[in-house]
């Protein structure tokens, strides 16, 4: 009972969110010259997410630091919230 008063408190008071952004890893050729670039994923936990797009990312961490990353290439990105 306590748990789930706690977590209802949680929601009401306070926002997290999970950030995975997919940066570009390694880069492979095959035997045919076709190059093949893998990802690699990085989690950010923050409250608070400011801008997001494709080349700009700009959110608050748990501890109220802002960070800004600026990106020459495209890449994906997932969020979601867990309070």
């Amino acid at each position: 009972m306590l748990t789930k008063l706690k977590n209802w408190w949680l929601t009401l008071t306070t926002e997290e969110y999970e950030l995975t952004v997919y940066y570009s890893g390694t880069t492979t050729l095959t035997p045919d010259g076709v190059p093949i670039q893998s990802k690699a994923p990085e989690t950010y936990r923050c409250k608070a997410v400011k801008k997001l797009t494709e080349k700009h990312i700009i959110f608050i961490d748990m501890n109220g630091h802002r960070h800004e990353i600026k990106l020459v290439d495209p890449v994906g990105y997932e969020i979601k919230k867990i309070y």
